[in-house]
């Protein structure tokens, strides 16, 4: 059998500082390894060379185990290559032959074409490579092989493979024997020399490129796979100090390839220049391509651009002078937060508190390519809300190429009801103060007239919390007293009279039945006294209906200033809200509790009963019955709170005396 030794060595460009590993014409130094029949000998690139190779480390090259796969070749063009043979060679199944390995795997029994692939320092590809199988799998599965996905940088020895044809295997050739490794990853040095560009570069950031790269360079892709694309740890570069001298970093982080598969890959730098710190990135993003040697040498930095002159091995083309440019001074606002806050009115950035039992907490964050970053400003008396407080976290480098800086705004609930907070915060660009954020904190301490009671908002109108003639909310003892209760009133007047607790046997009647005139409800004989209806007049008070009295410039009633009397419309959101089972009854005392429209507080109906149109004597008979300003032919509209629990609007006689409950205009 014929035998011949391999030969392989690695061409250094000196001038470029640049790596590629290639095959040789001459021949290597040392022994020629024995020729035995039935075994072939392949040799392979061994150590560092002391002089040609210009290396960031002296396991960069080295191969600390190596695993072959042998193909058989199919029988016709139909029939696939399937896998034959593996042999897995450790370390010290490697000789070293001058400069160079060898390595000899027995081939007895066997003649002809076969495929041979080579995988040196494949530890870390061992999943990806587990489901081989001899006999089943094909070459064509077999190079469709990806990288396993790192999610850290390259650790050395790096990955290097190769593929030999030998057309027979008894035979082989010399240069059939001769195998070239090749590098799967580039390598990037970094040469900056700070005394001249003014920039100290502090951290690089490897953003969106391919964590997988096929093992074997041959591959075409035809299965579908595409690498993962991802981010790699942030480098702090601020500690070498070759990074900003004179000298350079070599070796500093090696990357897959993105030649096959979509995307390519971004590289920014946050750096100081004449003592600000900035984000720079790239401006075209690079094409890497595997066993190159990229040099990123920072030649100039202004604060427009910077020049960064990318150094590539035999790649003349691509090489050449990139511009790094410094990131715009704008920044991006998040949606703000709410955590907590029960009772808060919110609009846009508007943050009504009168009514919040909890603490609030909003958050907002703010990513800026400036370190600067942002600034809280607070405008107002924060003596008036104890507890309130912003907190500015510094700003973090991101793998969104950002710098973030959160924000929280601790707003405690209002303690003391009597005074009214206005205070505005502004989270201001500090390089752009034209660019900010702002919110307005307030209270609107509005109470009721006569109490110190707030009206709640329900259906997005403002009512009152209490009955006209009350001052007190009650829901637990149901006290039929004006101060809980309120006064009861005929629909169109503005005369008050007491509920059943009070007088069960009123004396504040007019004697005679069957309406008055208006003049005499007003001013005349039935002034002041509860006016019972006749049935020739469907039981109205006033011989002449009017269905106007409580309606346009009259639409006040005996409300106070800036309330009106609410219509059967007005009142179709009390419906609303039972019907979406926001309304309660308590079954001791008849109140009905209404949640409003900030989901906390309440709108208190309690049952105060009614005066009778033809007695006006009062009845106390667990129900609730309100009017509204809504005439209905020759009755008006009236709610009822009832004892089963639900509510509705139906006409009633207007000689009866109802409760009423204003709305605020």
């Amino acid at each position: 059998m014929k035998s011949k030794i391999l030969k392989q060595y690695i061409v250094w460009t000196a001038a470029m500082l640049m790596l590629a590993l290639s095959c040789s014409n001459e021949e290597l130094p040392g022994a020629v390894p024995p020729v035995r029949e039935g075994f072939i000998t392949f040799t392979l690139p061994g150590k560092k060379q002391p002089i040609s190779y210009v290396t960031a480390s002296a396991n960069e090259n080295a191969v600390d185990s190596l695993v072959i796969y042998m193909f058989a070749d199919g029988t016709d063009q139909n029939s696939p290559n399937l896998l034959e043979k593996v042999y897995r060679i450790g370390r010290a199944g490697l000789s070293q032959s001058g400069t160079s390995l060898t390595t000899t795997i027995d081939i007895t029994g066997r003649s002809g074409k076969r495929v041979f692939y080579f995988v040196a320092n494949g530890k870390g590809n061992a999943s990806v490579l587990s489901d081989i199988n001899v006999g089943t799998t094909t070459e064509e599965e077999f190079v469709e092989r990806l990288s396993d996905v790192q999610n850290g940088f390259l650790s050395m020895p790096l990955l290097m493979t190769s593929r030999k044809e030998i057309e027979d295997v008894e035979f082989p050739t010399e240069d059939e024997k001769k195998v070239t490794l090749t590098r799967r990853v580039a390598r990037f040095d970094v040469d900056n020399d700070a005394s001249v560009t003014n920039f100290q570069i502090e951290k690089i950031l490897i953003k969106d490129i391919h964590l997988q790269a096929y093992i074997f360079s041959n591959a075409t892709g035809t299965a579908g796979q595409v690498p993962e694309v991802g981010n790699l740890p942030i480098i702090n570069c601020s500690s070498q100090e070759s990074a900003n001298g004179s000298g350079s970093i070599e070796g500093l982080f090696y990357l897959y390839p993105t030649e096959i598969g979509q995307g390519k890959g971004g590289i920014w730098f946050e750096g100081v220049f004449m003592g600000e710190r900035r984000i720079y990135h790239l401006k075209n993003e690079l094409s890497i391509k595997p066993n190159k040697r990229y040099t990123l040498k920072v030649t100039k930095v202004s604060t427009e651009a910077t020049d960064l002159e990318i150094v590539v091995d035999d790649w003349v083309d691509d090489g050449g002078s990139h511009v790094i440019e410094p990131e715009t001074n704008d920044v991006v606002f998040s949606d703000i937060t709410k955590e907590g806050g029960d009772g808060l009115l919110t609009f846009y950035h508007i943050y009504d508190i009168t009514r919040m039992i909890q603490p609030l907490k909003l958050s907002v964050t703010v990513s800026s390519y400036n370190l600067p970053g942002a600034r809280a400003v607070v405008v107002g008396n924060v003596d008036n809300l104890p507890g309130f407080k912003v907190n500015t976290k510094e700003p973090v480098l991101t793998y969104s190429m950002y710098y973030t800086q959160d924000f929280e705004i601790l707003i405690p609930p209002p303690i003391n009801p009597q005074v009214n907070i206005d205070i505005r915060i502004e989270i201001v660009n500090q390089l752009n103060t034209d660019q900010r954020l702002g919110l307005s904190i307030f209270t609107d301490v509005e109470y009721y007239p006569e109490t110190t009671l707030l009206p709640v908002i329900l259906g997005g109108k403002t009512w009152a919390p209490v009955n006209v003639g009350a001052t007190k909310i009650d829901i637990a003892s149901g006290v039929y007293t004006v101060e809980h209760m309120g006064y009861l009133y005929q629909w169109g007047r503005n005369t008050g009279f007491v509920s059943g607790g009070e007088d069960d046997d009123p004396k504040d009647v007019y004697p005679v039945a069957g309406g008055v005139s208006m003049y005499d409800a007003t001013a005349g004989v039935a002034a002041g006294l509860f006016i019972k209806g006749g049935a020739f007049i469907y039981y109205d008070w006033l011989t002449t209906q009017d269905d106007n009295l409580w309606s346009g410039d009259k639409r006040q009633g005996p409300c106070p200033d800036g309330w009106h009397v609410p219509t059967s419309e007005d009142f179709s959101s009390i419906t609303i809200a039972y019907n979406e089972g926001k309304a309660t009854r308590d079954n001791s005392t008849g109140t009905f509790a209404i949640t409003g429209d900030n989901g906390v507080d309440k709108l208190y109906f309690p049952a105060v009963g009614n005066r009778q149109y033809s007695t006006g004597k009062t009845y106390t008979d667990g129900m609730g019955y309100y009017w509204t300003a809504t005439p209905s032919e020759r009755h008006s509209y009236k709610y009822t709170f009832f004892v089963d629990g639900h509510i509705d609007g139906q006409a009633s006689p207007r000689s009866y005396g109802y409760s009423v409950r204003c709305i605020k205009d």
